[in-house]
């Protein structure tokens, strides 16, 4: 059995947060940079001032709406851990062959690892999911070195098989 002390802060409210957003809108940015393309090429071979405004439009409104989107991130995350007020607390997560257990000063859940949909690892935390929008977030600095972080990975693969923790990629390495 290995077990984890610690509190929660609004920082890893925050990384997941910007996480599902980066999540939901890499697509989109892709989307938006071929058609910005497409069109850039189509405005400069057949100059048409009107087009030109609507795409320069367009473009800098999905731009200021990511932006705000990205800007609200730790807000969104303050305002989830003063609502959630069971985050505040610290808690005692445990975790064994069976699945893991959080328990708190006002709350105790249990997980089976077969009830686990993915585990995504980031820069300074996991996220364990239970569906597609609901994590459990185990944040690096609750383990006491490398090796103990190593050794939680290591086991909860072995619990958790066939399915395995998603290492980071592009964006977890920033998050």
């Amino acid at each position: 059995m290995i077990e984890l002390n610690g509190t929660l802060k609004a920082g890893d409210f925050a990384r997941l947060h910007y996480a599902h957003l980066l999540c939901r809108t890499w697509p989109l940015i892709v989307i938006i940079v071929v058609l910005t393309t497409i069109l850039s090429l189509i405005v400069s071979l057949y100059p048409y001032p009107t087009l030109s405004v609507v795409v320069r439009l367009l473009l800098i409104i999905f731009l200021v709406g990511l932006t705000l989107s990205a800007a609200l991130s730790p807000y969104k995350a303050a305002r989830q851990l003063k609502n959630e007020l069971y985050f505040r607390d610290p808690i005692i997560e445990r975790f064994n062959a069976i699945g893991y257990e959080l328990e708190g000063t006002e709350f105790s859940i249990e997980v089976a690892w077969k009830d686990l949909s993915q585990v995504r690892e980031m820069r300074t935390l996991f996220l364990m999911y239970r569906g597609p929008e609901t994590p459990h977030i185990v944040p690096k600095r609750f383990f006491t070195n490398q090796e103990a972080i190593d050794a939680w990975r290591r086991t909860v693969e072995v619990w958790m098989a066939p399915q395995a923790i998603s290492k980071p990629g592009f964006l977890g390495r920033w998050l």
